[in-house]
């Protein structure tokens, strides 16, 4: 019976909440709608989606309208409540991507000030037991770590036999070990 009405009849219908009216007009659109859908979005779980909602939206419009239809291009309506469909779609994807990278970058702000501030506490602890080294392995520690320069050169600038500044040397590291951890020590040497 209803495959005899045209859109407008069947728009009408549903306007009176005739549920076989929406049948017949979603036999009639859903599979052409479904494929501009699919060819717009790509997946048909996607498509689908967007087809169910365009239908639900235009029965709720129907159903929330003050008087019956006088003319309707049905077609040319559900179309384009298709493409606004697939442009809020990709809008919403773009919106969702930019804010994963705003959070990314947050973030890695985050860790790198997480990282400075742990480097600066780490300096600032080697540095008070570089003072409270004794003076001598001190500057040997100093000489090799921050000048980079040789067991022989550190010697022969300070006076001093090259087995006298491997043990320097051996102290000092030990030492900082010991206070530091293996782990802070790896980091500056």
């Amino acid at each position: 019976m209803y495959r005899l009405f045209s859109d407008l009849d069947l728009a009408n219908a549903l306007y009176k909440g005739d549920s076989h009216a929406f049948k017949e007009l979603y036999t009639r659109h859903a599979e052409g709608l479904l494929r501009l859908a699919m060819a717009k979005l790509g997946f048909e779980q996607d498509a689908e989606d967007c087809v169910q909602e365009v239908f639900c939206n235009f029965w709720q419009h129907c159903l929330d309208r003050q008087s019956p239809f006088l003319s309707i291009n049905l077609e040319a309506y559900l179309v384009t409540s298709v493409k606004h469909y697939v442009f809020r779609h990709y809008k919403k994807q773009l919106q969702s991507k930019l804010v994963k990278q705003q959070m990314a970058a947050e973030t890695l702000y985050a860790e790198a000030v997480e990282d400075r501030v742990a480097q600066q506490e780490i300096t600032r602890l080697l540095q008070h037991e570089l003072e409270d080294m004794p003076e001598q392995m001190r500057k040997v520690f100093e000489m090799s770590r921050r000048q980079h320069l040789s067991i022989q050169q550190i010697a022969t600038e300070l006076d001093l036999s090259e087995q006298t500044v491997k043990n320097h040397m051996g102290r000092a590291l030990r030492r900082l070990r010991l206070r530091l951890g293996p782990q802070l020590l790896n980091f500056f040497l």
